[in-house]
């Protein structure tokens, strides 16, 4: 889910191709911890790419069309990969074992990112396009960038936010149908709209001016009904994602 949001420290730190054009390409790989009961952790390799033009941008696993582009002001059309998903076989538990699989889908909407002198404000919502819930996500998130010291070789941008996530998504990843009550022995559960805030940290390091290296943590606290479902074991997850990429 934090892959909707615009990826400031990447995109800000990509050099220019031409007059209008900033391009950074490279790999990366996340690990998280599973709300799912007696689920070990999720590996996710992924491309890091950062392309950025006047009206159009690619950040991380999404892409989108900017309307309105001004120095302190982007308002953007999106398409992005929302990766959340369960598999039945990664849990250890055979109560979760018997549930259905959800699988992860394609997410389009609107965002906007507001620069200020104290920091950045980035809002998005967007609808699962593919069907798999028929539900809705959005995502508000303060950012402050800095640079210690004196040069610009280290970037740290914290940030903090707040996920929504509408009754058919969360039901769909967290809540237990009554046949799949039936089959695994859990107990049904239907789950509504829930609110739930995370923090997060990002190392931006740049020894030269072509290589880049990130480092980014996030510790998510999910809201009152994704913890209520039987599928769940925990009350906030860990996630860390590190990439390597190269500035054209």
């Amino acid at each position: 889910m934090a892959l909707l949001l615009p990826s400031w420290a990447a995109a800000e730190s990509a050099l220019t191709l031409g007059p209008d054009e900033e391009l950074a390409v490279g790999l990366g790989v996340a690990v998280g911890q599973s709300l799912y009961k007696d689920t070990g952790p999720d590996w996710t390799p992924f491309p890091a790419v950062s392309y950025e033009s006047p009206r159009f941008y690619v950040r991380g696993l999404g892409a989108g069309w900017k309307f309105v582009n001004r120095e302190a002001l982007e308002l953007s059309a999106f398409l992005a990969y929302d990766p959340t998903n369960f598999d039945h076989s990664d849990s250890d538990d055979p109560r979760l074992r018997a549930l259905n699989n959800r699988t992860a889908s394609l997410m389009g909407g609107l965002a906007g990112v507001l620069n200020t002198p104290v920091g950045g404000l980035q809002l998005s919502m967007a609808g699962d396009l593919l069907g798999r819930s028929s539900g809705w996500l959005g995502s508000a998130a303060y950012l402050y960038s800095f640079e210690p010291g004196e040069t610009d070789l280290l970037e740290i941008v914290p940030e903090a936010g707040l996920r929504w996530t509408s009754a058919n998504y969360t039901n769909y990843y967290y809540g237990v149908s009554r046949s799949e009550a039936a089959k695994s022995g859990l107990a049904p559960y239907t789950a509504g709209s829930t609110f739930s805030p995370y923090l997060g940290l990002t190392f931006d390091v740049c020894p030269d001016e072509h290589w880049e290296f990130i480092l980014r943590g996030e510790m998510s606290f999910p809201g009152s009904e994704i913890r209520r479902s039987p599928m769940v074991d925990r009350n906030s997850a860990l996630e860390l994602a590190t990439s390597v990429m190269y500035n054209f």
